[in-house]
């Protein structure tokens, strides 16, 4: 499964844990992805069990998108071990030693989070690519050495 896949899976469980019905459109939101890229996503997601579509409760030209509970329990087991383990390692640590990692990883955040939203952040420094143009891993790659048989002609 792809990590934007893995995203998509958590922002709808998310929106089912908080008891909100999820539209294709708002997960498009969500993902920053265009609607056929989830529609994609979403017809991927269904066909292997995932998630279901169904009808919106009050507007019925809408459908909502939703985690099955097979896909709930599948999570669950899965990251069970990493949870009990990440529980094991904050049960060691001081309410004090806690709150303070807490507050450092805000400050990150915060920091981050204000360097993206004032534009000086990674799509401005030229680390993700606008929409429609290269990719990273292409805009870095280095020119290609010419053969003599690809030398633009002198003027």
């Amino acid at each position: 499964m792809h990590s934007t896949d893995l995203t998509a899976m958590g922002i709808i469980s998310d929106a089912a844990r908080d008891g909100a019905e999820l539209t294709p459109s708002q997960l498009a939101a969500e993902l920053h992805l265009s609607a056929s890229a989830v529609t994609s996503l979403v017809s991927r997601l269904e066909h292997i069990g995932h998630v279901r579509r169904l009808p919106h409760v009050v507007d019925g030209r809408k459908v909502v998108v939703e985690i099955t509970p097979s896909a709930a329990d599948l999570a669950s087991t899965s990251f069970q071990p990493l949870s009990a383990a990440i529980r094991a390692v904050l049960a060691s640590r001081s309410d004090a030693e806690l709150a303070l990692v807490g507050d450092v990883l805000s400050d990150v955040v915060r920091a981050m989070t204000d360097v993206c939203d004032d534009g000086r952040g990674a799509r401005a420094a030229g680390l993700v690519a606008p929409r429609g143009a290269a990719t990273l891993t292409r805009r870095l790659r280095p020119p290609r050495p010419r053969s003599s048989g690809d030398r633009a002609p002198l003027s």
